[in-house]
């Protein structure tokens, strides 16, 4: 309970830059994929056109639809998921986020807990990096809109991580530019 009571704590920071480290409230930036990274400063902008002052998992997914869009197409098409009728979905549920003016953005504790699984995942698959498929791995277990989401679409935590020697193309150990 005290470290999920310090996820808690440290995730209300935004992303912050210092002379060679970069940190996410959460987690060691440099971590990160340049994916990743890519996706997580998105998701900030996703979810302020949204007038959202917390990043969401819902903000983060949508940042991979538009910043990852080949892992996702191979996924979806993997999967057979109609990326049409997955769209709209993710559109309702970012529609239910609280809208907030004025304020600092961010990151949830739910999207703190993601990427904390998702580090976890990428050590238990030996990768050096977290990159967009530990991601997805971490959103599953949320227990949020959106995990049920990727769920009623055919994603599981053990079809992705299938699906992650595919996508690393037998790669181990990640890099960071991916």
């Amino acid at each position: 309970m005290a470290e999920n009571h310090l996820i808690s704590l440290l995730a209300i920071d935004l992303i912050v830059n210092t002379k060679n480290f970069i940190k996410v409230g959460f987690m060691n930036y440099n971590i990160l994929t340049i994916k990743s990274q890519e996706v997580i400063q998105n998701a900030f902008t996703i979810a302020a056109g949204y007038s959202h002052q917390a990043v969401e998992n819902g903000h983060i997914l949508r940042s991979i639809q538009e910043n990852a869009e080949d892992i996702i197409a191979f996924i979806f098409g993997k999967i057979d998921i109609n990326a049409n009728s997955f769209k709209p979905a993710l559109d309702r549920i970012l529609e239910t986020y609280p809208k907030v003016s004025g304020g600092d953005q961010y990151i949830s504790n739910t999207v703190a807990k993601v990427f904390t699984k998702a580090e976890l995942i990428a050590k238990e698959m030996g990768d050096q990096y977290v990159s967009i498929e530990h991601i997805l791995i971490g959103m599953l277990s949320a227990g949020d809109s959106v995990s049920q989401l990727l769920k009623d679409y055919g994603i599981s935590e053990k079809t992705l991580k299938k699906l992650n020697k595919g996508i690393k193309k037998g790669q181990q150990g990640g890099f960071p530019e991916c």
